[in-house]
């Protein structure tokens, strides 16, 4: 176990397992919705909202919130850092693709418009 434990990785608490698992989910859900994807993305305080909407939604489904240590603390603020955490990968990976996309489109209009001047000097 030494041998697989030196870059000093963790195994997550089940509550953070679980908060990734919901903030998974719940961007899912609102990807798949262009109207409420399109709402959230031209918001200038987009993570915030994403993280106070999935705040409010486990509040009210999952208990785990509420669960604190002997001094008091309660695993909403590490739940708030995480779902923060999550955003930020998901909106960089949907910056990523929108990207793509726009890269994709330049490079076959450059194409056809090399095939078009190849095709009118021949």
């Amino acid at each position: 176990m030494e041998k697989i434990n030196r870059g000093g990785l963790v195994y997550p608490s089940e509550e953070i397992y679980l908060t990734c698992l919901a903030a998974w989910n719940f961007y899912e859900e609102i990807r798949e919705q262009k109207d409420a994807k399109d709402f959230l993305f031209e918001q200038s305080k987009a993570k915030e909202i994403f993280v106070e909407s999935l705040l409010g939604l486990c509040e009210s489904s999952s208990g785990f919130l509420s669960i604190s240590c002997d001094n008091g603390h309660t695993f909403q603020r590490s739940f708030c850092e995480t779902a923060g955490k999550m955003f930020s990968i998901f909106a960089r990976n949907l910056c990523t693709e929108v990207n793509s996309v726009i890269h994709q489109e330049k490079k076959r209009k450059l194409f056809q418009q090399k095939v078009i001047k190849l095709q009118s000097q021949s």
